[in-house]
């Protein structure tokens, strides 16, 4: 699949819309569909359009996301939604005492990807009255322009599982990334 054929996919869901830039800094609270795999190349494009940056709707937040090409371990082309904010979220590894999720601990994706992305967090640039011309997550997201990456490993962790916002005796699998430059 194309960045373009994603593009046309993503027409038919009323909570997308083409937006061609990053205009606020939330982090997703939800992992995209696509799975990356070890070996797979991110490239990123050479402009951002309103046809490879989009924003969805969820619970009431809008959260923007870029959809770029990635090139498979065994050379098929497809695409990833690449949410950048989620690129350094930590993963919250929680385990149950008495009922209850007790973090236990916190890690991070690694790599470049996560270096670049981290070293742009609240560096918004604001005009004489405070208010934010250019979100930290424009910045990071224009100097990835014409780049591309490797993921290079995958690294899973089990956590608490949730329901309706609950943990419940069960445990759930997440996976965190090292991806670098090629």
């Amino acid at each position: 699949m194309t960045v373009s054929e994603r593009s046309e996919q993503l027409k038919s869901d009323a909570n997308v819309k083409g937006v061609g830039k990053f205009n606020q800094d939330l982090p997703a609270p939800f992992v995209p569909g696509q799975k990356l795999e070890i070996g797979a190349i991110l490239n990123f494009p050479e402009e951002w359009t309103e046809e490879n940056v989009k924003e969805r709707a969820f619970n009431g937040k809008v959260y923007t996301f870029a959809i770029i090409e990635m090139i498979l371990a065994n050379g098929d082309k497809t695409t990833f939604d690449y949410y950048p904010n989620s690129e350094v979220r930590p993963g919250f590894v929680y385990k149950l005492v008495d009922g209850k999720a007790v973090l236990d601990t916190t890690i991070t994706n690694k790599g470049d990807l996560y270096d670049h992305m981290a070293s742009f967090m609240g560096k918004a640039e604001k005009d004489a009255d405070g208010n934010i011309t250019e979100t930290g997550t424009q910045k990071a997201m224009d100097a990835l322009l014409g780049q591309s990456f490797k993921v290079e490993a995958l690294s899973d962790y089990e956590t608490v599982k949730f329901k309706d916002g609950a943990p419940i005796d069960e445990l759930q699998t997440k996976q965190m990334h090292t991806i670098n430059r090629v």
